[in-house]
């Protein structure tokens, strides 16, 4: 209930409440002369239209309002500034202050409008892809394999799907530069080890290192058993490596990024080789991601050697990376050793580890990858690191010359520490949660003794031949 009263000057400052009869149809005009009426403003007031209002409303129901205008007898229109008021008659400094907070207060909202513009967006280039490099490129159609658990083992089944690959058509050019000291950064040429060349290939938008043997006539079964061997290889990598970050995250051990370049390996068969005016030498591939490899990027960081863990780390990355080494071999029980760790970071500064190389305990040679050096290897690899083990800080802190994984329900935990152990309890763990079968590797066929060099090979048939010939001449 709003109530309005009429502040007079007779008698001094005297109040009178306001007949709603009086409020409800008349005009302000008529309201100023009802108080002259009644005596309650002089005439002087009366013949200026002066009439103080005082609007009275209970506390419970005070709120903000605004009266825009209203319209006076004469025509004309008058204004009043929106208030908040109070049944008590406010002081003077009161008064000023809600008059500061009136001016304060935004003018009610416009109703919504909706107006035509002239401007006219700009347009926008599409989305552009860039790539660490742009060699010429051809397209060969190829399927691939999909890996299939078997127990601990990774076998694979040819998809039946065939799919389109990019890969670089100047490798050999790039290559020959490298040879020559050239840069070849810019080719489709990536690089060569001792066994295996490197190409750029593309994947849609994935950037991939597709990788090959050098070995020109390596049968094409033994072609597919190393590369399906070196996806293995990754692929224990990496399951050891949870393993054993896991473990570091239990003690508490803060442990540098790092990772096998397994996510989106691809290992492929091609449809033809005959598409393309510098083919590939094989009909089967293993290609990952494209690590960055241009000429401003730091080269490959080698940790470990194919024998031994090499010098003793310098830095962090090597020290838990030796350490890594030495857990594989607790882990497996000295089956299995991953040796030749080296890598490269990535774009968000993670070293990737890539092409590791593995030593197991199969006995006989013909069994084994051309990489692996068996059960004496082992050996060799474990005791030059435990020579150093007690400085190795990550190997420590792992409690590692006293740490055991039990398999199962036997207990098959061999000694890998010094003859001299320092004290300690013992530290027991099971390793049922990452399993790989003992080794269980096709029987292959050894590979033939060769002569020469990567881009001429002779078997020793062919070299006894070649000399033949050159006595008989």
């Amino acid at each position: 209930m709003v109530t309005f009263y009429a502040l007079a000057p007779k008698p001094a400052n005297a109040v009178f409440r306001i007949p709603s009869s009086v409020l409800e149809n008349g005009t302000a005009l008529d309201l100023l002369r009802h108080f002259n009426a009644q005596n309650h403003i002089t005439q002087g007031q009366f013949d200026a239209k002066s009439l103080a209002l005082r609007l009275v409303v209970p506390d419970d129901k005070l709120v903000s309002f605004y009266i825009t205008s209203f319209t006076r007898s004469d025509g004309n229109y008058g204004t009043l500034t929106s208030a908040s008021f109070n049944s008590a008659r406010p002081s003077s400094t009161t008064r000023a202050k809600r008059t500061r907070e009136s001016e304060l207060m935004p003018p009610p909202p416009l109703p919504a409008q909706v107006r035509r513009s002239a401007y006219v967006p700009r347009s926008r280039a599409p989305v552009r892809t860039y790539f660490a490099r742009d060699p010429p490129l051809a397209t060969y159609r190829f399927r691939r394999y999909v890996p299939v658990r078997n127990g601990g083992q990774l076998e694979f089944e040819l998809a039946p799907d065939w799919e389109s690959i990019l890969i670089s058509t100047d490798w050999e050019d790039g290559r020959n530069k490298a040879k020559a000291g050239e840069p070849f950064h810019e080719t489709g040429y990536i690089g060569s080890g001792s066994a295996k060349q490197v190409v750029y290939a593309r994947l849609g938008d994935v950037e991939y290192a597709l990788g090959q043997s050098l070995d020109l006539d390596l049968p094409g079964d033994r072609h597919h058993d190393m590369l399906a061997e070196e996806l293995r290889n990754l692929d224990f990598g990496e399951g050891m490596r949870k393993e054993f970050c896991e473990l570091a995250n239990e003690l508490k051990i803060p442990l540098p990024d790092f990772r096998f370049n397994l996510e989106g390996a691809i290992l492929g068969r091609l449809d033809s080789l005959e598409n393309s005016a510098n083919p590939l030498p094989h009909g089967e591939f293993l290609a990952t991601r494209l690590l960055p490899c241009g000429r401003a990027n730091q080269p490959i960081q080698k940790f470990t050697g194919n024998d031994d863990c090499g010098p003793p780390p310098s830095d962090n990355i090597t020290t838990v990376l030796h350490a890594f080494s030495h857990f594989i071999a607790v882990y497996t029980n000295k089956d299995t050793i991953l040796c030749d760790l080296q890598g490269m970071a990535d774009r968000q500064n993670v070293m990737v580890l890539i092409d590791p190389q593995m030593h197991t305990s199969e006995p006989n040679r013909e069994n084994r990858m051309y990489w692996d050096n068996g059960p004496t290897a082992i050996k060799k690899f474990i005791e030059h690191h435990l020579e150093v083990c007690s400085e190795n800080s990550v190997c420590t802190r792992f409690g590692m010359q006293t740490l055991r994984y039990s398999c199962g329900d036997t207990d098959d935990t061999d000694d890998i520490r010094p003859s001299t152990p320092p004290p300690r309890t013992g530290n027991v763990r099971d390793r049922s949660s990452f399993s790989r079968s003992p080794v269980q590797r096709k029987k292959q066929k050894p590979a033939p003794l060769r002569f020469g060099n990567s881009d001429s090979l002779l078997t020793v048939e062919a070299f006894l031949k070649l000399n033949d010939a050159s006595r008989i001449s």
